[in-house]
């Protein structure tokens, strides 16, 4: 898989500017990052990226600890919740995360469409201004490009980080229960 996606990404470009090299006036034959306007482009999609994981890690942040006031307010309302003779309001919580997604991702999502669509047209104004009238497609381009790359390796680093941290939170149960067992009470 990581190794066919650099692949799948530069054939995938490829044949965007195969298909679209006919619809532009000058034809746009390749982008060249050596351009500044066209690296800052691209260093605008990997801060995109960035800004998008953060805001949504922060949203995830934000959803757990609601969730985590409503679990203590029921326990703390309903004792017979811990000893299994009563049932938590799994609703209650299903609510709060649903909402909090609705909620908390519409700044990521106007992001992800708002974003590119202004970098190509504020570099469509300065090219024409400028006299090169396909900068804010080639910024795009670039922008777009260096945004997938870094893309998918916030994906993959961020998959194998999860599972890190579920690796680890079994591993401090599995010693807290046995420190119980041995009488230490270590955690």
């Amino acid at each position: 898989m990581t190794c066919g996606s650099p692949t799948a990404i530069s054939s995938h470009f490829h044949a965007r500017f195969q298909r679209c090299h006919f619809s532009f006036t000058p034809p746009v034959r390749a982008v060249d990052i050596a351009t500044p306007e066209v690296l800052i482009g691209g260093l605008l999609g990997v801060m995109m990226v960035f800004y998008f994981v953060g805001l949504s890690v922060a949203a995830v942040g934000r959803a757990a600890g609601h969730v985590v006031e409503e679990v203590r307010r029921q326990l703390r309302e309903n004792p017979l919740i811990m000893e299994r003779k009563a049932k938590p309001n799994y609703y209650a919580c299903v609510k709060l995360v649903t909402s909090a997604a609705l909620t908390e991702m519409r700044l990521p999502g106007l992001l992800a469409v708002g974003f590119p669509v202004s970098v190509g047209l504020l570099f469509r104004f300065i090219g024409e201004a400028t006299g090169r009238p396909l900068l804010g497609a080639e910024v795009l381009s670039s922008f777009l490009m260096f945004g997938t790359v870094a893309g998918i390796l916030m994906a993959l680093f961020l998959d194998n980080v999860g599972g890190s941290w579920d690796n680890a939170k079994v591993r401090n149960n599995a010693c807290c229960i046995a420190g119980r067992e041995r009488g230490t009470g270590e955690c």
